[in-house]
C-alpha cells in the first residue's frame, strides 16, 4: 500500500513527529510561507506565515488582503525526515510551480498552467533531514496551489523497527492479558466517544500499551503527550512521564531526557475513563542547534482592548454593550454572570487590539469557555468554536516588525464564562520552547511578591502553562511568571518547570 502523506504548514520547532503516516517521519508540522507582491518572489514578502498544508484554491481572489488577486508568488519551506524510498512529488497548480529538495530543483513547472493535468517528479530519497521547497506564482485568472507527494517505492521492510506493537485491555488498569494485538505505525488517535475496536473494547473503562524500538541520535529529547485520560511514559527503565489519572487532553504532559545513540525502548501506558478517548504522542530534540534567546517579556500595547458585547451567539443585531480593557493581555472571568448589559447565557463578544510587536515568533495562549476564534491581522489562525469547558489553546505565529491587529471572537453557551489570552516570545532561532512551567497543584496561589507572605493576586489552575520571567535571588523555588499580562510569583516546587533553566534570570532585590 502507498503512504501517502500531505504537505503539512511549517512551525518553527524541528519536531519529529510520531504521528506521521508509516512511509514518513514529519520534523516540521508545518511550513513556512512567504507571500510577495509580485510573480517573481521579489524583493521583501508581504506577508509571512504558516499554513496548514499547501492545499490552495484560492480561485479569482487572494490569499490575504495585503496581496493582489493577481501576479503574486509564494514561497514555502520545510524540513522534512524521510524515510528512504522513491517518492513521487505531484503539484496541481494554476500558475507556474517548482519544488527543491535540499536546493535540487526536481519539478520545474515555471510556466502559465492549468491545475490539470498535474505536473509530476519521482525523486529517490535517502534516508534521514532534507528540506523541501516549493515556489508558486500566479499570473491571471484562477490561483490554486496543491502539492502532495507519496512513497512508491522503499528498501524497509514493511513492518518498520519504528512501529509500536499495541497491546489493548478491555480493563483501565492495563490487568490481565490483552484482548487483541496489533501493529501500528502513529500513536495519534482521537476516539471521541467511541471505542478503538467496537466489536472488542468498551467504549469507557478500557487501556492500551504501546512499545517500540526507534534509535536516536545522541542527545536531549523533548516528550509531548496529550491524552484523555491518564497516560505514563518510559524511555528504558526511566519513568518520564506519570500522568496517571483522569484529565483533559490539553495541556500536554512534557518531559526532557538525554540520550545516548543507538537504539532505544521507548513503552506508553494509557487509560480511558468516561466520555472523550484521545491520545497523541510526540517528540523532538531540544539540544540542536543551540538557540539564541530573546526576552519573553510581551511587546507594547499601542492601544486598549475594545469589546463589543451581543445578546446571542452569533453576533446579529447591534452591540447590547461596550467595554474596553488596557491591559497587555486578558483575563475576563465573568463566572455565572455576564458583563454589564449582557445576558448570563448565550452571548457573544468581538474584542480587539492593535499591538506593536518587536518581530519573530510569537506563541498566543488562550483558555476559554466556552467557544473562541482568533485572528491575526484578518487571518483566522484559530478556530474552536464550540461548547468547552476551559480549554486551553496554543497558537505559534511569525510577526514581522510593527503594528498587528489581533481579533478574538468568543461565545457563552450556559454555566461558567471565562476567557483568557496573552502570549509569549519564543527563541530566535524558531527551535525549542520558552522556559515556562505547568501548574501541578489543583490550585496554585499567584502572587505579588516572591513569598508567602506576599498578596495573593490570583490562582492559577491545575494543568496551566506559564511563560516563566525570572527567579528569586534569595530563594531559588520563587519563580516570577506572566499571569495573563500581570507579573506574578509562584511557588516552582508545585510546578513542572521546562526548558533551560540556566535561562531564567534572577530578579535583583528579591
Amino acid at each position: 500500500m502507498r503512504a501517502v502523506s500531505r504537505l503539512v504548514l511549517a512551525v518553527l520547532a524541528c519536531v519529529l513527529f510520531l504521528n506521521a503516516p508509516p512511509a514518513l517521519a514529519q520534523i516540521n508540522s508545518a511550513w513556512y510561507g512567504e507571500y510577495f507582491g509580485n510573480a517573481m518572489l521579489a524583493g521583501a514578502p508581504l506577508l509571512a506565515r504558516t499554513d496548514p498544508e499547501i492545499n490552495f484554491v484560492w480561485g479569482t481572489g487572494a490569499p490575504s488582503l495585503t496581496l493582489p488577486a493577481d501576479s503574486f508568488s509564494v514561497r514555502w519551506t520545510r524540513s522534512v525526515v524521510f524515510n528512504a524510498g522513491t517518492y513521487r512529488f505531484t503539484a496541481r497548480t494554476d500558475d507556474g510551480v517548482r519544488i527543491y529538495v535540499d536546493d535540487v530543483l526536481v519539478l520545474d513547472a515555471w510556466v502559465d498552467r492549468a491545475p490539470d493535468p498535474a505536473a509530476t517528479a519521482d525523486v529517490t530519497i535517502t534516508g534521514g533531514l532534507h528540506v523541501v521547497r516549493v515556489e508558486y506564482y500566479e499570473h491571471g485568472g484562477t490561483a490554486v496551489a496543491i502539492v502532495t507527494w507519496e512513497l512508491l517505492s522503499s528498501p524497509q521492510p514493511a513492518i518498520p523497527t519504528a512501529s509500536w506493537t499495541a497491546e489493548y485491555y478491555n480493563n483501565p488498569t492495563l490487568a490481565g492479558s490483552p484482548t487483541f494485538t496489533q501493529i501500528e505505525s502513529t500513536i495519534n488517535y482521537n476516539w471521541g466517544y467511541n471505542s478503538p475496536a467496537p466489536d472488542l473494547l468498551p467504549a469507557d473503562y478500557f487501556g492500551a500499551r504501546w512499545t517500540s524500538y526507534p534509535t536516536f541520535s545522541a542527545g536531549t529529547y523533548q516528550f509531548v503527550i496529550h491524552a484523555d485520560d491518564g497516560v505514563r511514559l518510559w524511555v528504558d527503565s526511566l519513568l518520564l512521564i506519570d500522568a496517571w489519572f483522569d484529565s483533559g487532553y490539553t495541556p500536554p504532559n512534557v518531559a526532557t531526557a538525554t540520550l545516548g545513540a543507538g537504539q532505544h525502548t521507548v513503552r506508553v501506558e494509557f487509560y480511558e475513563r468516561t466520555e472523550v478517548a484521545a491520545i497523541q504522542v510526540q517528540w523532538m530534540r531540544v539540544d540542536q542547534p543551540t538557540p539564541t534567546p530573546i526576552p519573553t517579556t510581551p511587546p507594547s500595547v499601542a492601544q486598549p482592548w475594545t469589546a463589543y458585547f451581543y445578546n446571542n451567539t452569533d453576533f446579529i443585531g447591534a452591540p447590547a454593550s461596550f467595554a474596553q480593557y488596557a491591559t497587555q493581555g486578558l483575563d475576563l472571568d465573568w463566572g455565572n454572570s455576564a458583563p454589564a448589559g449582557v445576558l448570563a447565557d448565550n452571548f457573544a463578544m468581538r474584542v480587539g487590539q492593535q499591538t506593536t510587536f518587536n518581530g519573530g515568533a510569537v506563541r498566543f495562549s488562550i483558555r476559554a469557555d466556552d467557544g473562541v476564534r482568533f485572528y491575526v491581522d484578518g487571518v483566522l489562525v484559530l478556530d474552536e468554536w464550540h461548547t468547552a469547558s476551559g480549554r486551553y489553546y496554543f497558537v505559534d505565529q511569525v510577526l514581522a516588525a510593527g503594528m498587528h491587529a489581533l481579533t478574538l471572537e468568543y461565545y457563552e453557551a450556559t454555566e461558567l464564562a471565562s476567557l483568557r489570552f496573552y502570549w509569549v516570545y519564543l527563541e530566535s532561532s524558531g527551535a525549542g520552547l520558552p522556559v515556562e512551567l505547568q501548574v501541578n497543584a489543583n490550585q496554585l496561589n499567584v502572587r505579588s511578591g516572591p513569598g508567602a507572605s506576599y498578596p495573593i493576586l490570583g490562582r492559577a489552575q491545575r494543568g496551566e502553562y506559564y511563560a516563566i520571567t525570572g527567579r528569586s535571588a534569595s530563594d531559588a523555588r520563587w519563580v516570577r511568571i506572566d499571569f495573563g499580562g500581570v507579573t506574578g510569583w509562584v511557588n516552582g516546587s508545585w510546578t513542572t518547570i521546562q526548558g533551560d533553566q540556566t535561562l531564567i534570570p534572577a530578579v535583583p532585590g528579591t
